[in-house]
């Protein structure tokens, strides 16, 4: 008997927002020529172990789609400080990101999944339930509390680009 392949049905992912993490980034060639083709883990329930893959061009400059996918999971989201001069894959590897996820038809009539952006990620915070009573709200005699600003250096340059890469989620985030 030969080699038996079984048939599959890939269904693409509904339009929307999904968690994902960054699992590899090559260097391939591409309907456009040299891309990076980057494939993303999908870590949503109901789909895990589902992946995408997205392209960009081997172009790293402010107007360019990879520009902003570093800005998004390196830098979480804040500006790339000029002393990040040269771009390397490995940043991106094990980054975990939202996917602005669509649709799209090919000329074949099959539906496939087309990534629109990369967003920072972003750990929300639990909202109370229901078997768990909101605090109360503060007193009308009292001033509200000052929220805290977070600082940020206002000269960028200064600081080792290590330090200004987003570390991704913590175990305090997920809490």
């Amino acid at each position: 008997m030969g080699i038996q392949v079984q048939r599959t049905e890939t269904q693409p992912l509904p339009a929307g927002l999904y968690a994902a993490s960054i699992d590899s980034v090559t260097q391939e060639t591409g309907k456009f020529g040299e891309q990076l083709k980057v494939k993303f883990l999908i870590e949503e329930d109901g789909f895990e172990g589902k992946t995408l893959t997205g392209w960009a061009s081997l172009t790293f400059s402010p107007k360019a789609k990879l520009f902003g996918w570093v800005k998004a999971a390196v830098f979480g989201g804040r500006e790339i400080p000029d002393s990040y001069q040269i771009f390397d894959a490995d940043h991106l590897i094990g980054r975990r990101v939202f996917l602005s996820v669509d649709t799209a038809k090919g000329d074949n009539g099959e539906v496939w999944n087309k990534i629109k952006d990369l967003l920072p990620y972003r750990v929300a915070k639990a909202q109370p339930s229901a078997a768990q009573p909101a605090k109360p709200a503060p007193s009308a005699q009292r001033a509200p509390a000052a929220k805290a600003q977070p600082t940020e250096p206002t000269d960028w340059t200064e600081l080792d680009v290590d330090t200004l890469r987003d570390p991704g989620p913590t175990d305090e985030d997920e809490e």
